[in-house]
């Protein structure tokens, strides 16, 4: 039984979205440490970060279908790649709704207690 890649013919795809991954790591990190200052500042802060994890999630929808591609490549690796790709979305729709709690903030609207939480203000937990 092989279980091994061909190093050879086809790897430009994982190569281009190890380093795909790899910036987008590297500009998540920097987006993190920022300190923003106003509700507003959060909200961008939020949004950057949405956008990168949508970015994240489309390389690992590109390798799992380069990995779906080839017979010579396990299915177990594919199933994982679609692990991390919804892993990937979770984070996606997470800042997501941060970004929408600090816009609402950001114009003076109700929001509840949990920032994130998707909820539009309307759960009840006191800000």
């Amino acid at each position: 039984m092989n279980t091994g890649v061909d190093r050879g013919v086809g790897q430009w795809v994982p190569t281009m979205v190890e380093a795909g991954l790899r910036r987008c790591t590297e500009v998540r990190r920097l987006v993190s440490v920022q300190e923003p200052k106003t509700h507003s500042e959060q909200a961008v802060r939020a949004e950057r970060l949405v956008a990168l994890w949508e970015r994240e999630a489309r390389w690992w929808l590109v390798l799992q279908r380069w990995t779906y591609s080839r017979a010579d490549v396990p299915l177990v690796y594919g199933r994982a790649l679609v692990q991390a790709g919804t892993e990937a979305n979770r984070y996606v729709e997470f800042y997501r709704d941060i970004a929408a709690d600090w816009r609402r903030m950001a114009a003076g609207e109700p929001v509840c207690g949990v920032v994130g939480c998707g909820c539009g203000g309307v759960c009840g937990v006191p800000a």
